[in-house]
C-alpha cells in the first residue's frame, strides 16, 4: 500500500567535504530534501561544528568512519592483497555499525551509493525493506568484470545508474525493468553567473580528483604541446589526490610552472569562480558516467571537451566537442580547435548553458519519490 506520510528512507554513502567537495552531491541533495524523511550515515562530513549527529532540514545525519585508499594503477600482488583485506575488514566493521542502530529498521527504503554498504542493505531486505542502489561513475567496470559484484546486485530492487551506457551494459546481466536511468543534476542559477566568453581570462580548465582514472597526465602532455604554440594560455586544475606528485614532477620537468597550476581542491563558490574566468573546459577521463563536473561547467559557460566516455558524448553532441579516449593528439587537436575558432567557442559556450538548464535538481528529487513510490505499491 502506497504510504500517505513522507517516505523514510536509510541512505549511506559519501557526502562532499573539505577534502573533496566535488563528490556525493547527488546523496547530500537527496538527504537535505524536504520531500523524504531521512536518516543518513554518510563516511565524510560537509558540515562545521560537526558531532556524531547532525539535524538538517529535520533529517538527521551520522558520520562513519570508513579509510578507503583508492588502489594505485600499478600494485604488485602482495600490497593489492593486503589492502582487499583492510578494505572487507572495514566493510564490515561499517556494516555492523549501522546495523546495532534500532532506528535503521523503521524506514520505508534503504538507498545506498556503493556496493561497499550492500551487507546493511541485502540484511534490511531479508526484513522486508525495499533496497536500492546508485551505480556512480568507474564502479560500473568492477560491476561488469566481478561475478560476486554482479551477484550481490540481484538482491536489489532497483539499480540506479547515472548514464544511459550503464544503463545499456547492465542490461547483458539484468532484467532492464531493475535498471533506472536517473542522470546527474547541477544548481544552474549557482553556476551561470551570465561572463561573456571573450571577456574570459585565456585558461583552460580541469576539475577532478587527482588520480590515475582522470587522467589529467594526458592533459598536461597535450598542454606541453598547446603552451609552445600559445604561451599566453594557461591551465588550472582543480583537485587533489594521489597522483599529484607524479603531476609536479611532469610540470617541473617540462619547466610549465609559469603557465599550470594545481589549485586543490576548492570550495564550491571558489570552483564557480574559476569556471566563470575560464574559456575552455577539458575532461580527459578514462572512465565516467554523467560526471558533475562537466554539467557545472556546461551552466557556467565553458565551451568543454570530453573524452568519449560514458553519456559524455552524448550530452555534449552539437554543444561541444569528443576526444578519442585515452588519446592525447585528438585532446591537443580539439583544444587547438576552440582556441583559434573563437565564434564555434563561443557558440558551444552559449548551447552549452541552455543545455544545463534541463539538468535540474528538482527534477532528480522528483523522480527518486517516484521511484521509491513504486517500490512501495
Amino acid at each position: 500500500m502506497l504510504k500517505k506520510n513522507k517516505i523514510k528512507v536509510l541512505r549511506v554513502g559519501n557526502l562532499p567535504s573539505n577534502l573533496n567537495p566535488g563528490q556525493g552531491e547527488a546523496a547530500h541533495q537527496l538527504f537535505r530534501s524536504r520531500l523524504f524523511q531521512t536518516v543518513m550515515f554518510s563516511t565524510s562530513i560537509p558540515y562545521k561544528n560537526y558531532s556524531y549527529e547532525i539535524k538538517v532540514c529535520g533529517n538527521s545525519l551520522y558520520y562513519l568512519s570508513f579509510p578507503n585508499k583508492v588502489f594505485p594503477k600499478n600494485i604488485n600482488i602482495f600490497k593489492k592483497l593486503f589492502l582487499s583485506f583492510q578494505r572487507v575488514m572495514n566493510v564490515f566493521r561499517v556494516s555492523i555499525n549501522i546495523l546495532k542502530n534500532k532506528f535503521v529498521y523503521s524506514q520505508d527504503i534503504i538507498h545506498i551509493h556503493h556496493i561497499f554498504f550492500a551487507i546493511p542493505a541485502i540484511s534490511l531486505k531479508l526484513l522486508g525493506k525495499k533496497i536500492v542502489i546508485t551505480i556512480h561513475g568507474s564502479d560500473i567496470y568492477k560491476i561488469k568484470n566481478s561475478f560476486l559484484l554482479r551477484l550481490i546486485l540481484r538482491f536489489f530492487d532497483q539499480v540506479l545508474v547515472v548514464s544511459l551506457a550503464q544503463k545499456e551494459l547492465l542490461k547483458e546481466f539484468f532484467n532492464p525493468s531493475k535498471i533506472k536511468h536517473i542522470g546527474n543534476a547541477v544548481e544552474y542559477s549557482f553556476y551561470n553567473q551570465n561572463i561573456n566568453y571573450e571577456n574570459r581570462e585565456k585558461i583552460i580548465i580541469n576539475i577532478g580528483s587527482l588520480r590515475w582514472q582522470k587522467n589529467q597526465i594526458l592533459l598536461l602532455k597535450a598542454f606541453n604541446d598547446i603552451h609552445k604554440l600559445f604561451p599566453n594560455w594557461k591551465l588550472v586544475i582543480l583537485g587533489e589526490g594521489n597522483e599529484r606528485a607524479n603531476l609536479e614532477n611532469y610540470i617541473f620537468s617540462n619547466n610549465l610552472e609559469c603557465c599550470v597550476s594545481l589549485e586543490g581542491s576548492v570550495d564550491k563558490k571558489i570552483l564557480r569562480d574559476w569556471l566563470n574566468k575560464s574559456r575552455i573546459f577539458v575532461m580527459c577521463s578514462l572512465t565516467e558516467g554523467l560526471p558533475k563536473a562537466l554539467l557545472e561547467a556546461c551552466a557556467s559557460g565553458c565551451a568543454c571537451i570530453s573524452t568519449n566516455v560514458g553519456d559524455c558524448s552524448n550530452f555534449l553532441n552539437d554543444i561541444g566537442l569528443v576526444s578519442i579516449n585515452n588519446d592525447k593528439n585528438d585532446i591537443y587537436h580539439n583544444i587547438v580547435k576552440l582556441i583559434l575558432d573563437l565564434e564555434l567557442a563561443k557558440s558551444f559556450s552559449q548551447r552549452s548553458t541552455n543545455r544545463a538548464k534541463s539538468y535540474s535538481w528538482n527534477s532528480y528529487l522528483n523522480l527518486h519519490k517516484e521511484i521509491y513510490n513504486d517500490l512501495l505499491k
